[in-house]
């Protein structure tokens, strides 16, 4: 007998990783890994059809949960968003980097941060192969300032112990953030 789930799909719970840390001139810097913003991510197919299947009540209360905001995550460390440096994803599955980002209409949402992704991982997004299409936000990068990322071709070291590793596979972008302290 094969025993049978009521959820048919695997959970995920996403965190947020603040990591302060010093670049190599010594000057302290703060990174922030993941800074989803949930309400976003519902747009993505995905998530759309689910919302779809089952109505927003089950989405947003069986199905997910946010236990915190990105503002209120943040506050909790004693940071604001204009203390933050960079901001980073292991893949832009789901994600929606306008207001984050900022566009010409929108303030970013972290005004001084630089935001870290592969190339890979952007041109993806912009172009989405026909099997990846339901996990990124349509037009989720359309009008995104382009003054605030920088597009990386592989592995980079942020400062002491702290990097971010190119690893293809889930995405042809993934990355993986790297961290080496004395513990």
């Amino acid at each position: 007998a094969v025993g049978l789930n009521p959820n048919p799909y695997v959970s995920l719970t996403n965190r947020l990783a603040v990591v302060r840390f010093h670049d190599f001139e010594g000057a302290l810097r703060t990174l922030v890994w993941e800074p989803t913003v949930p309400e976003n991510s519902a747009e993505a197919p995905f998530y759309q059809n689910l919302i779809d299947r089952y109505g927003e009540w089950a989405a947003f209360n069986l199905f997910s949960k946010q236990y915190h905001s990105l503002a209120e995550a943040l506050s909790i460390c004693g940071l604001s968003p204009g203390e933050v440096d960079f901001a980073a994803f292991d893949h832009l599955h789901v994600q929606d980097l306008r207001p984050l980002m900022g566009t010409d209409g929108q303030e970013p949402f972290f005004p001084n941060a630089t935001f870290l992704h592969q190339r890979r991982e952007v041109d993806t997004f912009r172009s989405p192969h026909p099997m990846q299409w339901a996990w990124y936000v349509p037009g989720g990068m359309d009008g995104v300032r382009e003054d605030n990322q920088l597009l990386l071709d592989g592995d980079v070291e942020l400062g002491v112990g702290v990097a971010l590793m190119a690893t293809p596979g889930h995405t042809d972008g993934n990355q993986s953030l790297v961290l080496n302290t004395p513990d």
